[in-house]
C-alpha cells in the first residue's frame, strides 16, 4: 500500500513539473520559440557589448558622430508577444540642447534595444521610456551616450545622409555636397534568393558579400531592396534563418531580422545607401493600415539610424482600384516622417500611368522625390497613352509644366537582358533619363533583380530561359557601361545641368514625336553643354531621326573659347575635337554631326576654357548649399 502511495506521490510530482515547465515554455512571457538566446555569442566590442555572432558596427569604429551605437535593456515583465504588448523610445538630449525622440524595438528573450546615430559630436544624455511604466527594465531607464569626431572615409558618415537640394531637383549628402545616385536594383535582396552564406559560382565566396563587394568597386552608390513585411508564408522572400514572422502581425522572427542587420550594415559599410522598400503594392489594405504601421515602426527602429531611404512600396498602384488603399500610403509616408528622427529620404516606386505619384502625394510633407518606373518594353515608346511622344519627353515635360519641384528618378526601365530587350537600350534609357531631369539612374540585370541562382530556378523569370545571378552580375552594361556614365556626369558639374529645349535649332526635325532625339543639357551659366544622341538605328529607335547637318548652338559667350568633344558612351573614350572653339559674334556655334550613328549612341561635350575645374566647382556648390538660407531637408 505504502510503494503504491510512493508511486502515486512520485507520478503527482512528475506531472506537476511537466505541467510547470510546459507552462514556462508555451506562456511565460519573452520565450521565443525559434531563438536560443543564451546560446549566442556575447562579443565585446568598444564602447558597447553586442549580442549575436557579428557586431552592428562593421565600419569604422564605435562612439563617434554619424555612427549607430546601441543601448542594450533587459526587460523585467513577462511579455507573451512582447512586439504586440509593449513598445519603448528613448528621448535624447544633446550637447546644445537638441532633442531626438528615438523608438526602441524587441530584440529577442528579455532583449530590447534603442540604435542611435548622434547628429553631432559630444554627449547625448537619454532616457528610455515605456507603455508599460512598470516595466523597471524598460521603462525610466537614464544614461548617455559619447559621440567622438568621425575620423573614418565614409561618405555617408562624413558628408552625412541624404537630402534633397535647396533648388529641389537633385540630392546632395547633408553636407551640401552633390550626391550622384547610381542604384543597383535586387528586388529579393533582403531574403536567401541573394544568400549571405553561400554561393556557387567559384568566382564569389558567398553571394550577397561578392554582389555588394562588387558594385561598390564599380562605384554604385544606392542597393535598392524590398523587405517584403506582410509575407509569412512567402518563401522567396524569407531570409537563411526563417520568415519575416513567426506568427503573422504578433511575432517577428529575431533571427529574420538579425540577418536583415548583417546585410543594412554591410551595404553602409560600402559607402552605398540601402533603398529600402517595405512591401509590393497591394500589400497595405485599410483593414492592415494599424498593423502594417506597427511593423513599419519596428523596421524604423531598427534602421533609421542607418543613412538609408525609405520606399513605401513596389509599384503602389497594384490596387489602384481601392483609392483608400492609395491614400493609405500617404498616411503610412507621414508616419514614417513622424517617427524617424533623423529625417531620412521618403518616396514610393510607381510605374507613369494616371495615379502618377508627383500628381497623387504632392505637397505632402514626407514625399521627397519621384521614383518612377518606365518599363520594360522592348521599343522606346512606353505608356505613350496616345499622347504620340516617348515617355522620358512626356513624363519631363509634364512634369515641368505643372510646376513641379521635386527631384525626379528614374528607377526601373530596360533591365539589362530583360525580355529580349537589345542591350543598347538598356544603356541609351539611361543617359535619356539623366537627360530629361532624373538626378540619377537605378539599374537593373536580369538574373539580378530576381537574384535568380542557376539556370534551373525560374522564379519570376516569365516563361524566359533563367539568368544565373553570377552571369547577370557581370554583363556589360552594368559592370562597364554605367560606371562610364557615373564618371561622365561626374567629371562636369552635374547638378547644374538641366534639360535645355530651345539652346539648339536642329535644321531638320522628324514628323513623328515617338522618334527619338538627341537632347540638350546646359547649366545655367551655357558653360558647360552637352549633347546626347542616341543610335539613329531602326532596331533600336522607333524610325531613323533625320540627318541635321549644320544646326545651330546658340547662347554661348562670344568672348569666350571652349573645348569641343565627343564622349564613346560603350567604351568610355573622349575624342578631342578642338580646344580652342570660338562662337560666332552672335554666340552661335554650327554644331559637328556624330559619325557612325548606326552602331553607336555618343555625347558631344562643350566646356568654357575659363570654368573652375570640376573638384572646385563640386566645392563650390557644396559650400552654397551650405550657405543657403533654404538649407532644409524639405
Amino acid at each position: 500500500m505504502k510503494k503504491r502511495l510512493y508511486a502515486i506521490l512520485i507520478l503527482t510530482v512528475i506531472l506537476l513539473l511537466a505541467a510547470l515547465i510546459f507552462t514556462s515554455c508555451t506562456e511565460k512571457p519573452g520565450f521565443v520559440f525559434d531563438y536560443d538566446f543564451d546560446s549566442l555569442e556575447v562579443v565585446e566590442v568598444p564602447g558597447q557589448t553586442v549580442i549575436g555572432k557579428v557586431p552592428v558596427n562593421t565600419y569604422p569604429d564605435t562612439n563617434m558622430a554619424g555612427v549607430t551605437q546601441e543601448i542594450v535593456l533587459t526587460s523585467t515583465a513577462g511579455y507573451l508577444h512582447p512586439y504586440l504588448e509593449a513598445s519603448i523610445y528613448a528621448e535624447f538630449t544633446g550637447p546644445e540642447g537638441q532633442k531626438m525622440t528615438v523608438p526602441g524595438y524587441f530584440f529577442g528573450g528579455k532583449i530590447w534595444k534603442v540604435r542611435f546615430a548622434a547628429p553631432s559630436e559630444g554627449i547625448w544624455n537619454y532616457e528610455v521610456f515605456c507603455s508599460n511604466t512598470e516595466d523597471t527594465g524598460l521603462h525610466g531607464v537614464k544614461g548617455a551616450l559619447t559621440a567622438n569626431a568621425y575620423t573614418g572615409d565614409n561618405e555617408l558618415i562624413k558628408r552625412g545622409r541624404l537630402r534633397v537640394s535647396n533648388d529641389k531637383e537633385d540630392l546632395t549628402y547633408a553636407d551640401g555636397t552633390p550626391f550622384f545616385w547610381l542604384a543597383d536594383t535586387h528586388w529579393w535582396g533582403f531574403s536567401k534568393r541573394l544568400n549571405v552564406d553561400k554561393s556557387n559560382s567559384p568566382d564569389y565566396e558567398k553571394m550577397f558579400y561578392g554582389t555588394v563587394d562588387q558594385r561598390a568597386e564599380e562605384g554604385y552608390t544606392a542597393f535598392q531592396a524590398m523587405l517584403w513585411v506582410s509575407n509569412d508564408s512567402l518563401s522567396a522572400s524569407n531570409s537563411e534563418d526563417g520568415a519575416q514572422w513567426q506568427s503573422i502581425w504578433k511575432d517577428p522572427t529575431p533571427a529574420y531580422w538579425r540577418n536583415i542587420d548583417r546585410r543594412i550594415d554591410y551595404i553602409v559599410s560600402k559607402g552605398i545607401v540601402p533603398v529600402i522598400g517595405f512591401d509590393w503594392g497591394g500589400a497595405l489594405t485599410t483593414q492592415n493600415f494599424d498593423r502594417y504601421k506597427q511593423i513599419v515602426r519596428y523596421v524604423i527602429a531598427r534602421y533609421a539610424s542607418y543613412p538609408v531611404v525609405w520606399n513605401m512600396a513596389g509599384e503602389y498602384t497594384t490596387n489602384a482600384a481601392d483609392l483608400e488603399a492609395l491614400e493609405n500610403y500617404g498616411r503610412l509616408g507621414q508616419y514614417v516622417s513622424d517617427i524617424d528622427a533623423y529625417g531620412n529620404l521618403e518616396t514610393i516606386h510607381n510605374p507613369f500611368n494616371d495615379y502618377f505619384s508627383a500628381d497623387y502625394f504632392r505637397g505632402q510633407e514626407w514625399f521627397d522625390f519621384v521614383m518612377s518606373e518606365g518599363g520594360h518594353s522592348p521599343t522606346f515608346h512606353l505608356y505613350d497613352n496616345g499622347s504620340g511622344m516617348h515617355s522620358f519627353y512626356k513624363e519631363y515635360k509634364l512634369y515641368n509644366e505643372r510646376g513641379y519641384k521635386l527631384p525626379w528618378l528614374e528607377a526601373e526601365a530596360k533591365y539589362e537582358d530583360i525580355w529580349e530587350i537589345p542591350t543598347d537600350q538598356t544603356r541609351e534609357i539611361a543617359y535619356l533619363a539623366i537627360m530629361n531631369g532624373s538626378f540619377g539612374y537605378s539599374y537593373g540585370v536580369e538574373g539580378g533583380w530576381q537574384d535568380t541562382w542557376d539556370v534551373n530556378d525560374d522564379f519570376q523569370t516569365y516563361w524566359r530561359k533563367p539568368t544565373p545571378w553570377y552571369v547577370g552580375l557581370n554583363k556589360i552594361v552594368g559592370t562597364t557601361q554605367m560606371p562610364y556614365m557615373k564618371e561622365f556626369f561626374m567629371s562636369l558639374p552635374y547638378w547644374d545641368l538641366e534639360p535645355d529645349y530651345t539652346s539648339v535649332k536642329w535644321t531638320a526635325e522628324p514628323d513623328n514625336d515617338m522618334v527619338l532625339r538627341p537632347t540638350v543639357n546646359s547649366t545655367s551659366d551655357k558653360r558647360c553643354i552637352i549633347i546626347y544622341y542616341p543610335m539613329d538605328n531602326k532596331s533600336i529607335n522607333y524610325d531613323v531621326f533625320p540627318e541635321a547637318r549644320g544646326s545651330i548652338l546658340s547662347g554661348l559667350d562670344k568672348n569666350e573659347t571652349y573645348t569641343a568633344m565627343w564622349f564613346d558612351t560603350k567604351t568610355g573614350v573622349y575624342r578631342l575635337i578642338s580646344d580652342s572653339v570660338t562662337p560666332s559674334s552672335e554666340g552661335t556655334l554650327v554644331l559637328p554631326w556624330p559619325e557612325h550613328l548606326d552602331t553607336n549612341d555618343c555625347v558631344f561635350v562643350l566646356k568654357a576654357n575659363s570654368a573652375p575645374e570640376i573638384d572646385e566647382e563640386y566645392r563650390l556648390a557644396a559650400e552654397a548649399e551650405r550657405n543657403a538660407a533654404e538649407y532644409e531637408r524639405r
